[in-house]
């Protein structure tokens, strides 16, 4: 999440080269990442991309998403330098449709007239087919997911190093099944180990120029913050969350290591709060339109907390040698769990 929305890298598919302009001294100190977009500017993209989504009957919004994007990162800078993002809409569209006629449209026709058939001829069968699809649903969201953080990141770029992620699909997607049932089955009690294990799978395999990332914390720092949050859910309306999802950022950030130095994410529940119902306001106000809005706060949010390692010799990163995915988020997009 913070390297989707505030450290970003990618492309480029020159030679490894070292890491920034060479008309900036080498750093090695802290700076802390400043957010210089404004609402305004932000809102004439919103509304150009509502008028386009509509007259194309919904194509546009892979190009819409693209320019998001390409806003949120290139007013997000550290150091002095802004982010790019070099992903494009073409990428988006080609990729949705690969996976909607190669995959999504062929098992929908298959499962349909496999229902159909089974529910006349074998009916006790057809219960099973009906949980085989809804396993199999669950298992390519995971896919998805992951899927388009690896292209994501593999478009987000700084002085001109991009960030690439690694590590298997098909095993986090076995990770989120666990996710998901577990979680149904013990009413949500088995979510910060799950929190943890994603969190882990996605921190380890993510990776800035030709250095790693890495993760390891322990799980039990986090029940007492999500007891206190589960036990209070109800009465609360679901806002007591806000304050485990505090408490797990802290924690998961403080464990999360680049060139071994530890970031650091703090924010106050009550803040939290707050800002997550205004972003719900937002959301249900402007029908949904306001949302690249909630995005926008989101890095705002995220650039004013955030705490990142000192002491880095950014000048001695060369670029990443990971293979960059050729399109875009089919998967997440025909399932519509894309971020940002």
């Amino acid at each position: 999440m913070v390297v989707d929305l505030v450290y970003n890298c990618a492309m480029s598919d020159t030679p490894p080269q070292t890491f920034g302009r060479r008309d900036v001294a080498q750093t090695t100190s802290a700076a802390a990442p400043e957010f210089v977009g404004r609402t305004g500017e932000l809102w004439v993209i919103i509304l150009v991309n509502f008028l386009l989504t509509l007259l194309t009957l919904g194509i546009w919004r892979f190009w819409a998403r693209t320019r998001i994007r390409r806003y949120l990162w290139s007013h997000t800078e550290y150091q002095g330098d802004a982010a790019e993002y070099t992903g494009t809409g073409g990428e988006l569209f080609v990729g949705f449709l690969i996976v909607f006629f190669a995959i999504l449209l062929p098992l929908s026709i298959v499962f349909a007239l496999l229902s159909q058939w089974l529910a006349v001829e074998l009916p006790e069968i057809a219960v099973l087919v009906q949980w085989i699809l809804n396993f199999l649903i669950v298992y390519l969201i995971g896919v998805a997911l992951y899927r388009a953080r690896r292209y994501r990141l593999s478009r987000s770029v700084w002085r001109g190093i991009r960030f690439a992620q690694t590590g298997s699909s098909l095993r986090f997607a076995w990770l989120f099944v666990g996710y998901v049932v577990t979680g149904v089955l013990s009413l949500g009690l088995a979510l910060p180990y799950w929190h943890l294990k994603r969190w882990s799978f996605h921190w380890n395999n993510t990776w800035f120029g030709n250095r790693p990332f890495s993760f390891q914390a322990p799980v039990g720092p986090l029940y007492k913050p999500f007891l206190v949050a589960w036990l209070l859910f109800l009465p609360t309306l679901g806002i007591s969350y806000a304050w485990y999802k505090s408490a797990a950022l802290e924690h998961l950030s403080r464990h999360t290591r680049y060139e071994g130095q530890s970031f650091a994410f703090t924010v106050r529940p009550g803040r939290l709060i707050g800002f997550l119902l205004l972003n719900l306001l937002l959301v249900l106000v402007t029908l949904g339109l306001g949302q690249p809005i909630t995005q926008l706060r989101m890095v705002r949010l995220i650039t004013e907390h955030i705490g990142l390692p000192e002491g880095i010799d950014f000048e001695a990163i060369a670029q990443s040698a990971a293979e960059r995915p050729g399109i875009g988020e089919g998967l997440a997009d025909a399932f519509d769990v894309g971020a940002v």
